[in-house]
């Protein structure tokens, strides 16, 4: 049986940990590491990792990122809380589909 990782900041992890999944705190600085390390395990089956780390990946990392199949890396969104409002920024997952489809598909709720 495989498991599952989050690699995330440390303002996002307490939520994670709270759903009982192993999570790994990194930083944008130690994240591709953080991820070389995960990827070597061989009990892990899906790593989701914030989106931000992704954004400062060299190109051997991002190649990692997009051409593994296992484990299945996911980035998910960060998100941004203000005052008024709770803001989700576009995914790269979001802008994967609409790279591949040809079409922006938004999810409300």
């Amino acid at each position: 049986m495989y498991n599952v990782v989050i690699i995330t900041d440390q303002g996002s992890l307490v939520g994670f940990r709270l759903t009982g999944v192993e999570v790994r705190e990194a930083t944008s600085e130690t994240a591709a590491e953080v991820l070389r390390e995960t990827i070597k395990r061989g009990d892990i089956g899906l790593i989701a990792i914030n989106e931000n780390f992704i954004k400062s990946f060299d190109q051997k990392t991002m190649r990692i990122v997009t051409e593994s199949e296992m484990p299945l890396i996911i980035p998910f969104p960060p998100v941004v809380y203000t005052e008024e409002k709770r803001d989700v920024e576009e995914s790269y997952a979001a802008q994967l589909i609409r790279k591949a489809i040809g079409y922006h598909i938004k999810l409300t709720k």
